[in-house]
């Protein structure tokens, strides 16, 4: 199971995603999927639904960025919001 590390960040990266996301939308994106798995998933899943978002179209990419200009210096990684266990 994950609760994730920083690497993570360039591992869940679509190589086709053809909307751009900033790192802040892209952390809040990953917070929002963590909240739905209860707080932990695999980053098998993480990925999975990290990457149906990011894709699901503008409405999501133009919300998480809204989102994002709440908070510009996010770090979920440092901020230690999300960890990786020892199962992962």
């Amino acid at each position: 199971m994950a609760t994730l590390a920083e690497p993570l960040l360039t591992r869940l990266h679509h190589p086709h995603n053809t909307q751009p996301i900033g790192d802040t939308s892209f952390q809040l994106t990953v917070l929002k999927v963590l909240a739905r798995q209860s707080g932990r998933a695999s980053i098998a899943e993480v990925r999975r639904a990290v990457e149906i978002l990011m894709n699901s179209g503008r409405d999501w990419i133009d919300r998480m960025k809204r989102l994002a200009e709440q908070a510009p210096d996010l770090n979920i990684f440092s901020a230690n919001l999300i960890i990786r266990d020892a199962l992962g």
